[in-house]
């Protein structure tokens, strides 16, 4: 049931196309349903630790948890007023981590489709969705703002797409964090931590 309730709650293709009617939403102050601070977090009654050492090296591009956390309450809005077992947020975050991967692909898509007129020589899709990857899913300021001078009219849609992207990392963290508080279990499902294949 509590899926289910996410899911719902996780629409943002509808939630996008609102906000481009209506523009005024996505400056509107959203007051979370609880304070994620610094540490392992407790979620559905379960502390999580999603401070992985992979994360944290200067190798690793991406965003880390001090700078997506905030996304928390958002994305799990009743996980302060549930309680699961550790199974069940083992298999929660496992079909929350893919409905937001299929979430992100879509809005990586649809950039891509703006994006090809700029790149009229390029024919391959895969090489304009790294880019697009690559300049949505890392913390490097300069990588975005590249993106944004090639579609100064997408702006909007690129910034929305670009907190999906950042909201997907925070659920890959918190997925992990999950797995290893259920290591047997995960090994019996066949579920795999993602810092295993950086």
């Amino acid at each position: 049931m509590i899926l289910k309730r996410l899911m719902k709650k996780s629409m943002l293709p509808l939630v996008a196309m609102a906000i481009l009617s209506f523009p005024h939403m996505a400056n509107a102050e959203v007051e979370p349903a609880y304070e994620v601070p610094e540490g392992p977090v407790t979620l559905y009654g379960q502390e999580l630790n999603p401070y992985f050492d992979y994360y944290e090296t200067e190798e690793y591009k991406g965003y880390q948890w001090d700078k997506v956390k905030h996304y928390t309450p958002e994305i799990f809005p009743d996980a302060k007023t549930n309680n699961m077992s550790a199974i069940e947020v083992c298999d929660m975050m496992v079909n929350v981590v893919r409905l937001y991967k299929k979430l992100e692909k879509e809005n990586f898509d649809r950039v891509v489709e703006v994006l090809k007129p700029k790149f009229p020589d390029v024919n391959d899709d895969s090489v304009l969705y790294d880019k697009v990857a690559t300049s949505l899913q890392t913390r490097d300021p300069k990588a975005l703002n590249g993106l944004l001078k090639l579609l100064p009219d997408y702006e909007f849609p690129i910034l929305m797409t670009r907190k999906v992207a950042m909201k997907n990392t925070a659920i890959s963290m918190l997925h992990d964090a999950a797995l290893v508080n259920c290591p047997d279990y995960a090994a019996e499902k066949g579920y795999t931590l993602h810092t295993a294949s950086q």
